[in-house]
């Protein structure tokens, strides 16, 4: 019985391995045939082209690559394409099998040629479906300077401690700066620890060197792995003129910085002057600020915070106070209602609604009732704003209760204020409440002389969810 089972098993397996290959054709006829119908038809013509491919094996992926010319010498297209949809096919769920002996092919094909073009095509596949069986032999062109490129980006995308090992082990080996910046980008790009002491020790051979696209990228990767032990030495390179490296250097410290960095910031936002240029110093100085307020240097960022206030206020740069005052909120937001207050007194309208979103965070009752007080000696403008953000209450979560109950009075005596551009932002502030309360307020603008005061009641009646067919029919035979 077992005999007879064992027969079977065989028997099935051998089927399946005769399934696999087309009857009667070889590799070599089944390459040429893929290679003849390249570019397919259409999606399905390309799959099954590719799974056909597939089916040939180690043997049928290195005669592909076999084929590969350099590029001086002749046309590779179809075959890169033929190889590069395997790549991807193989890196499919369920494709392990085929994923690992396309892999192990491309490491084999790696030794059968000594272009470095060819080679870095193959290693480009690895990347796209190459797992940890890799690492080894991609290792040993992390000092190539040709291929530590392609090297160092395909095992980064791979990952894991025995690539960190790998890049570890190859930086202090790499004689050239393109080398190294390749290994430590790839370190960067897989944001590990471990990376931090190499990438220091590195950094502190830089400073004086003249190749400073190098301490660029080694900046960007300092920066990518979050290391605040960094600080210093990236602060030592802000004296740096050349100003990738500068730009580089400023993004790091504020991603990576703490309240020591502030007045480095500080300064260059001031060369900036408080706007957005190449070396977006005054971003990365407001990041930074907030970044020290989320560290717990509260009075530290509080202080910034005001210099860049007055400051931004000097130059006129109204987005920079905005930022500012964000952050002075989040120090203190007992006293947001206060600073939101001083801001609408603002004659700048674009800041007077930066502090209204910022300040919407902080809402409550205390600050509602304080706006709504405001209200009637503020200028028309300021008013507007001020009811249009009370309406974008309505639809915060949280909010709406507490908003309806407080503001919807004074928003249904407003409806009757004589400006045009209130009584529209009071009639979009009703509608956002959709509080029935509001419907024969607004129904009763049906019956104004003014066609655009009975074309806002009109839009504002049509957008709301409950019955307004008695108010408005009490309205109608006056109309």
């Amino acid at each position: 019985m077992k005999k007879i089972y064992s027969i079977g098993i065989l028997l099935f397996c051998t089927g399946m391995l005769l399934a696999q290959m087309p009857a009667n054709r070889t590799i070599n006829t089944i390459i040429a045939d893929a290679l003849g119908q390249l570019p397919a038809k259409d999606a399905a013509d390309y799959a099954k082209i590719i799974k056909e491919i597939c089916s040939t094996g180690e043997e049928g992926v290195l005669q592909l690559a076999d084929m590969i010319s350099p590029p001086e010498k002749g046309l590779n297209t179809p075959v890169e394409y033929a190889l590069s949809g395997l790549s991807h096919y193989v890196s499919a769920e369920g494709q392990e099998s085929a994923r690992l002996t396309t892999s192990n092919a491309y490491l084999k094909a790696l030794d059968r040629t000594n272009d470095h073009e060819i080679k870095a095509f193959f290693i480009r596949q690895l990347e796209i479906m190459g797992k940890d069986e890799v690492v080894g032999k991609l290792s040993g062109y992390l000092t190539d300077p040709a291929l530590s490129g392609p090297a160092s980006q395909t095992l980064a995308a791979i990952g894991g401690t025995a690539v960190v090992e790998a890049l570890l082990t190859a930086l202090p080996n790499a004689t050239d700066n393109k080398s190294k910046t390749n290994i430590v980008l790839a370190l960067g790009d897989i944001q590990d620890t471990k990376a931090e002491v190499s990438l220091r020790e590195l950094l502190k051979r830089l400073p004086n060197a003249t190749d400073n696209k190098s301490k660029t990228n080694i900046v960007l990767a300092l920066d990518d792995i979050q290391d605040t032990k960094a600080e210093v030495s990236l602060r030592e390179l802000l004296k740096s003129d050349d100003e990738n490296l500068e730009k580089a250097v400023l993004y790091a410290l504020s991603r990576t910085g703490t309240k020591l960095s502030l007045p480095d910031l500080a300064l260059a936002a001031d060369r900036a002057s408080y706007t957005m240029e190449k070396t977006g110093a005054n971003e990365a100085y407001i990041t930074l600020i907030k970044r020290a307020l989320s560290q717990g240097s509260v009075k530290d960022a509080e202080k910034a915070a005001n210099q860049l206030m007055a400051k931004a206020a000097r130059a006129g740069k109204v987005q920079s106070r905005g930022a500012a005052l964000q952050v002075l909120m989040a120090v203190n937001p007992a006293k947001t209602t206060q600073l939101l207050q001083k801001a609408l007194k603002d004659t700048d309208r674009t800041y007077r609604n930066m502090a209204l979103a910022y300040a919407s965070e902080y809402a409550d009752h205390t600050m509602y009732k304080a706006l709504l007080k405001d209200l009637a000696k503020t200028d028309t403008d300021t008013k507007t704003d001020v009811i249009f953000w009370f309406g974008q209450l309505y639809n915060k979560q949280g909010n709406k209760d507490e908003a309806i109950s407080v503001v919807l009075p004074v928003l249904i005596h407003l409806i009757n204020d004589t400006d045009i551009n209130v009584k529209s932002a009071t009639a979009l502030a009703l509608v956002k409440s959709q509080d029935s309360r509001a419907i024969p307020v607004l129904a009763s603008l049906l019956s104004d002389t003014d066609p655009e005061v009975v074309s806002i009641s009109k839009n504002a009646l049509a957008s709301f969810n409950g019955n307004i067919s008695s108010e408005v029919a009490k309205i109608l035979p006056v109309a």
